[in-house]
């Protein structure tokens, strides 16, 4: 018991120190930017560095012995000496005054900015790390540096940029070597950030938006595989030249194919080849020469009624046994070319729907004529088969989410498959079959769609003038699946369970490993959702007033003191600059619940976090100095104020206390996430009653 005890009390007392430091650092960021560091005086350094808690001595770094480990205060020097420790380890009398300088603004962005390597990466360091970092590590970096600088050719910050592999070598002792490399792995992180303005000249691999951190013993996460057959996602550029030609031939080309289809099969019927009137060669003639008058004669026209003058881009298509001379000819000379065309639509559609659901080849060709069906809000599905993973033989049924322009596809395609069933080849009698099993067929036969559907989209990407490689590999079904995931991954909040739903994946497992065993896809993620932090932040900085929450205020007092600072207004570049700085370029800001933006810095601590740690959802509180409310909730929590209030005077009037204090609770939630809203109902009678109840509370 008594060990339990003593652990909770070291516990229990780092905690404190951490908090105290953390409360030092927190007031100071309200009116300091880190990216000013890495320029400031003497003067405003011993300032920054005061306010911190480490003395007010300018080349003397002070720690606080509260704030160091128990077991470890007899150890550590509790005053770092620059200029005595810069000279012990060999920087020139000549460099002392510049490498003082450089130190002094080093030891105070790192106590402004998080920057943990390994298992703390995105932590803020701890008292002896940093210790370590501004005895040990930087002054041995300085002092290599300051040698191959003749007198006064440096500036305060060349130094961290004048290291090289060599010097890095030319340590002997290993701990040492190795406490450099991560000192400069750090240099590196800041100057990515842009809060150094030099970077060692030996290449490093930071924690930058392309870092993949390197894991001791087995890494459990999904490998990159590298295999020649690896499905790819669609590259981007693909995608959006592929999907505007898809759309068009689906939208303005297919109603007008459909119609001269039904011509077609009108014709076919007119002129049996099996006539008792007429020798079949005879007949032959006739339904050729009256297919080529129907074309001559169909007005060739768009979805709104307009004629096809010219395509909007070159199409390259003929059916089996037509003239290569009739390819790419607009309007179509031939009843051959016609039927190519046919092929093409089909494949369009197939082209939207596989990016619209994601599905697995043979998932989609259990689509029927008629599988979709709404649900009760009005929401298409595609009801079908999958296979891969249930033990049911024929298949389990399940269903598909779909987009309004998947559904016309889809809905375009049942009629395209009625119409070829019933074309057959143009050379033989019509013979449709009563029933489909799938709402894709052959053109030009009567037999099943169930093979060669890579190749097929393939010769529809060289018809519309794309590749039939995008990004250097084969056009097949699945690259379909995988750019559907990708895509989800970098847009969606909670993907990975999404597309679990979607692909039917049994394990969440299966899913991520669709989006994490490339290297790229996650490079992406890490980028975009950086992005959208500063995004965020910038929105909330050019919208400020409109916004609640604790941080808001926060937020507004930071633009104030800019303004003041710069002496105007800010402009767009100072507004990236600052989004960047208050989400140290994307590393915070998430998104806890809609509308809802949890602004705590990496490192930092919250009431939904014990300790250090990413923000906790379920635990956020209205009253977290670090939470911010976007515009949108305003109509919201402006109703449930007042529903609250009413359901209040109801159970006044019942005197029934517990609901009366449940809903009091629910109005001084919720009066208190915006300002406007708070003096809007500051009037209201039951308000005044619940606020003075609470006032008597506290």
């Amino acid at each position: 018991m008594k060990v339990t005890a003593n652990a909770a009390m070291q516990t229990s007392e780092s905690t404190r120190q951490e908090s105290e430091a953390e409360t030092l650092r927190n007031a100071l960021l309200l009116d300091l930017r880190p990216d000013r560091v890495q320029s400031m005086s003497p003067e405003e350094l011993i300032f920054v560095q005061q306010k911190l808690g480490y003395g007010a001595e300018y080349g003397f770094w002070d720690t606080p012995e509260r704030w160091l480990p128990a077991g470890h205060r007899g150890a550590f020097k509790k005053r770092i000496d620059f200029k005595s420790r810069l000279r012990y380890v060999g920087v020139p009398a000549t460099h002392i005054d510049n490498a003082i300088l450089c130190l002094a603004r080093y030891a105070v962005l790192l106590v402004l900015v998080p920057t943990g390597q390994g298992p703390a990466n995105g932590r803020y360091l701890k008292q002896l790390t940093l210790w370590s970092c501004l005895y040990v590590a930087t002054p041995l970096i300085i002092a290599s540096s300051s040698k191959k600088i003749p007198k006064g050719g440096a500036t305060s910050s060349d130094y961290f940029g004048l290291y090289t592999k060599a010097d890095l070598n030319g340590i002997a002792q290993s701990d040492a070597r190795s406490g450099v490399l991560d000192e400069l792995k750090r240099i590196s992180t800041l100057f990515d950030r842009g809060l150094w303005p030099s970077r060692p000249a030996y290449p490093l691999n930071t924690t930058g938006p392309e870092h993949i951190p390197q894991v001791k013993g087995e890494d459990p996460r999904p490998q990159t595989e590298d295999r020649p057959g690896k499905h790819q996602p669609l590259p981007d550029d693909y995608i959006a030249d592929g999907g505007w030609r898809a759309l068009w031939v689906a939208k303005n080309l297919g109603p007008t194919l459909l119609d001269i289809c039904r011509q077609f099969i009108q014709v076919i019927k007119a002129y049996p080849l099996n006539s008792e009137t007429r020798v079949r060669s005879a007949n032959e003639q006739l339904r050729r020469d009256a297919l080529r008058s129907t074309l001559a004669e169909h007005q060739w026209v768009d979805h709104k009624g307009t004629v096809i003058g010219a395509l909007p881009f070159p199409i390259d298509a003929i059916g089996k046994g037509g003239r290569k001379a009739d390819s790419g000819q607009w309007p179509p000379a031939s009843p051959n070319q016609v039927v190519g065309l046919l092929q093409l639509l089909q494949m369009a559609h197939l082209w939207i729907v596989l990016l619209s659901v994601g599905s697995r080849i043979g998932e989609m060709l259990s689509i029927a004529p008629g599988s979709i069906v709404r649900s009760p809000d009005g929401k298409p599905f595609a009801n079908g088969l999958t296979f891969k993973l249930v033990d049911k033989t024929g298949g389990a049924e399940r269903d598909w989410p779909l987009p309004e322009i998947a559904v016309e596809a889809i809905h375009q395609q049942e009629q395209l498959c009625d119409l070829i069933h019933q074309l057959g080849y143009l050379g033989q009698d019509s013979a449709a079959d009563s029933k489909h099993e799938s709402v894709w067929v052959r053109v030009g036969s009567r037999t099943e769609f169930a093979s060669e559907i890579s190749p097929r989209l393939r010769q529809m990407s060289i018809s519309l003038g794309l590749t039939d490689m995008p990004g250097g590999k084969n056009l097949t079904t699945h690259r379909f699946r995988k750019s559907v995931a990708r895509l989800a991954a970098l847009a969606l909040s909670g993907a990975p369970k999404i597309l679990m739903d979607l692909f039917g994946h049994k394990s969440i497992e299966m899913t991520l490993h669709y989006i994490l065993t490339d290297p790229a896809i996650r490079a992406e993620i890490k980028q975009i959702v950086e992005e959208v932090a500063v995004m965020r932040a910038t929105e909330a900085i050019v919208n400020a007033p409109q916004f609640g929450g604790p941080a808001a205020k926060k937020i507004m007092e930071i633009i104030q003191r800019e303004k003041a600072q710069l002496g105007r207004d800010l402009g767009a570049s100072d507004i990236r600059q600052l989004a960047e700085i208050l989400t140290l370029n994307g590393q915070s800001w998430e998104l806890v619940r809609p509308g809802v933006i949890c602004t705590k810095l990496p490192g930092g601590r919250g009431p939904c976090t014990k300790n250090v740690g990413r923000p906790e959802p379920s635990r956020c509180r209205y009253d977290c100095s670090h939470r911010l409310e976007q515009e949108v909730l305003r109509n919201d929590v402006d109703w449930s104020i007042a529903e609250a209030i009413r359901l209040y005077e109801l159970e006044k009037a019942d005197q029934n206390e517990m609901m009366q204090e449940m809903w009091a609770g629910q109005i001084l939630t919720h009066l208190r996430r915006f300002d406007d809203l708070h003096k809007k109902w500051a009037t209201n009678e039951y308000v005044i009653e619940v606020l003075r109840g609470a006032e008597r509370s506290s």
